[in-house]
């Protein structure tokens, strides 16, 4: 029985239409009498996985899905049966489920009266059975290879996956170790700004190494002006009320916090007591800007393009966002507990841009502003 409720069945009795390779002619109109017509727009199911019914279908025009637990393992065209195991070996469980890829025309043959339509005609029958069975013979085959190639491509998903956690895990680690030394070693901020060059340096080249050997195109990472202008036209849009929410975000500590409630909502402070020149100060922005689209290579285009191909999950991009800006946070904790969140929300916003356009253009310049915005202007990376 088909799944879907707005399929149309009608007579063939007048429908002068090729017949399928196994029958002649005179065979085939021998058997229309008892063919229904059955029409199934792109999406709509045929059948199920598991439901009981037994109906063999020829496709006459259109293309069919097929799939076994979620996973797809064949697809038909015009000119294949669907359903031959059920005349093959009487089963009356569907093995597969069978949709609908675009527009289709089937007909439907209810095998229970194919004998009375032919006269019980042995002839017809077996070569119905024969027919059929060089046909999943030959399906099996091209099923067999379509899932060795996808059993293929999740051992490299998960080997390219343990290569990056390796690469994130030791880039991490190697980053926050360095950072606390910096601090035990009490070095000014002069040679914190200049050790951190380096260390961003390492970090990007693990990620660039991983993309390397991915064997991925670099446009799989974000590393592609495709889609720029749009990319960077709904990331400065974005950016105006995270401005604002960065506002509002510093007015809940100030109101609540009470380590903040000294704290103005500007607050330029770390600026003046700093050891630097204003000189310094723009050589540390134009530093900071050129670092930018690195952390956004890291972040977006490695960490949240590999954790969204790793997840099965219908939400995965969504958890590939959280995940990657969570450990993106977590390199920001030396700064201040207040930062580390301001970038981890921040950047999930990013994130979710980076997945509309799959470009680092747009993110990287949102990031650049944000960046100064929030660590300069409002002191959010100012130890607390």
């Amino acid at each position: 029985m088909v799944s879907s409720c707005n399929y149309q069945e009608t007579s063939l009795m007048s429908d002068a239409l090729k017949s399928p390779r196994e029958f002649s002619k005179e065979e085939w109109d021998t058997i229309k009498p008892i063919l229904h017509r059955v029409e199934l727009d792109a999406g709509e199911i045929l059948f199920r996985e598991g439901t009981n019914e037994k109906d063999l279908y020829f496709l006459r025009k259109g293309s069919l899905t097929v799939t076994k637990k979620g996973f797809p393992v064949a697809v038909l065209g015009s000119g294949d049966w669907v359903g031959e195991i059920a005349a093959l070996i009487r089963e009356n469980k569907r093995t597969a489920t069978v949709t609908a890829k675009k527009k289709c025309i089937l007909w439907k043959l209810p095998l229970e009266k194919l004998g009375k339509a032919t006269g019980n005609n042995d002839k017809i029958y077996l070569k119905l059975i024969t027919g059929l069975s060089k046909r999943m013979a030959e399906r099996v085959k091209s099923s067999t290879e379509v899932a060795i190639e996808h059993k293929l491509e999740i051992a490299q998903t998960k080997m390219v996956m343990a290569e990056f956690l390796c690469a994130v895990l030791f880039g991490l680690a190697s980053f926050l170790y360095a950072i606390k030394l910096i601090d035990v070693l009490n070095f000014n901020s002069k040679v914190t700004a200049v050790i951190s060059i380096p260390l961003i340096l390492l970090l990007s080249y693990f990620y660039l190494m991983f993309i390397k050997r991915s064997g991925l195109p670099i446009s799989s990472f974000g590393l592609t002006w495709r889609n720029w202008k749009k990319s960077l036209f709904e990331s400065l849009l974005c950016t105006i009320p995270l401005i604002l929410a960065s506002l509002l975000f510093k007015w809940a500590l100030i109101s609540t916090v009470p380590m903040f409630k000294d704290d103005s909502l500007l607050n330029f402070n770390h600026l003046l007591q700093s050891h630097f020149a204003i000189s310094d100060w723009i050589l540390i922005t134009f530093g900071y800007a050129l670092f930018v689209p690195l952390q956004a290579l890291m972040v977006y285009g490695c960490m949240q393009t590999v954790f969204t191909k790793f997840f099965v999950s219908p939400n995965k991009v969504v958890l590939a966002i959280i995940l990657s800006n969570l450990l993106f946070s977590v390199a920001h904790l030396h700064l201040s507990l207040s930062f580390a969140i301001f970038v981890f929300f921040i950047g999930c916003v990013w994130g979710w841009l980076y997945s509309r356009h799959h470009t680092i253009v747009g993110v990287s310049v949102s990031h650049m502003i944000m960046g100064i915005w929030g660590g300069l202007f409002m002191g959010l990376a100012a130890v607390h």
